[in-house]
């Protein structure tokens, strides 16, 4: 009887860390995210020039590197934290380009931002498609998270 329940407790923890493993995996945030960590598409982004526009938005250059050929889907630039944040607006007044491994570098892009919150209370992910399974989500800035 006890052989008996060692097996069942046995199969029935592994089927229930199984499932757990899958439900985390497939979720797309999720596990977009944990491979960003590990296999991030880009390094996080230097900015060079940040230049105040108007009293709302700003221009922004930097400099950048591709890890992973992997195609840009979107870029979300953030004012606050990672608990509580919004997303601002974004724009490239710049030519579009596919940008293969490597250095490069980027701007003019528009950000609806101030100097002083691009400096002291925003971020930016990156999202890229990889593969069929999820967008790759990369910490773009700042050099901190």
């Amino acid at each position: 009887m006890k052989k008996l329940i060692d097996i069942m407790f046995g199969w029935w923890s592994t089927l229930l860390l199984l499932l757990i493993l899958l439900a985390v995996l497939t979720s797309k945030d999720v596990a977009g995210r944990i491979e960003g960590v590990f296999f991030p598409v880009t390094t996080v982004a230097q900015l060079s020039l940040i230049e105040n526009q108007d009293s709302t938005s700003s221009f922004i250059w930097g400099s950048t590197e591709k890890l992973r050929s992997c195609e840009f889907q979107k870029i979300e630039w953030r004012l606050g934290d990672l608990e509580n944040s919004i997303i601002v607006g974004v724009s490239f007044d710049e030519t579009s380009k596919v940008r293969p491994e490597g250095s490069f570098s980027f701007g003019p892009w528009r950000v609806q931002l101030t100097e002083h919150q691009i400096k002291t209370r925003s971020f930016a992910k990156v999202y890229h498609k990889c593969h069929i399974l999820w967008p790759t989500q990369t910490h773009f800035y700042p050099d901190k998270e």
